[in-house]
């Protein structure tokens, strides 16, 4: 049995999360009247690009068998690429959920998950 340091585990998690996210961009899909993906060129469609990562305190929240979750709160800063201007958008106090584990000796990671506040507001139109 490998026995990690609680800072051990938190650190591998921030690692983690900031090589997922340093390069991080992801396309703004268009979707038709009922939220359904279209299909679309990846160079047509606006980006999304993570511009800064900041990542802060993080604690376990449970722990198995060489096992741990462990939340890690962010401030991020995205920069939104729509017709022909950029847009910066941060979003402070985030909180992702990563999964720990030990194999070989070893800490890896499994996803990452981003905890959505429980009310969330959607615009309906």
């Amino acid at each position: 049995m490998n026995s990690f340091t609680d800072s051990q585990i938190i650190e591998t998690a921030k690692n983690h999360i900031l090589e997922t996210y340093r390069d991080y961009a992801y396309p703004i899909v268009p979707t038709d009247e009922y939220d359904h993906p279209l299909p679309y060129e990846p160079e047509c469609v606006p980006w999304v690009v993570c511009k800064s990562i900041e990542v802060k305190d993080g604690c376990i929240q449970s722990r198995a068998d060489e096992e741990w979750e462990v939340s890690i709160g962010v401030d991020w800063k995205w920069s939104r690429q729509e017709e022909k201007q950029e847009k910066e958008e941060e979003e402070k106090d985030v909180l992702l959920w990563v999964s720990v584990f030990a194999k070989d000796g070893q800490l890896y990671c499994g996803e990452i998950d981003r905890v959505w506040p429980k009310v969330i507001t959607k615009k309906h139109s």
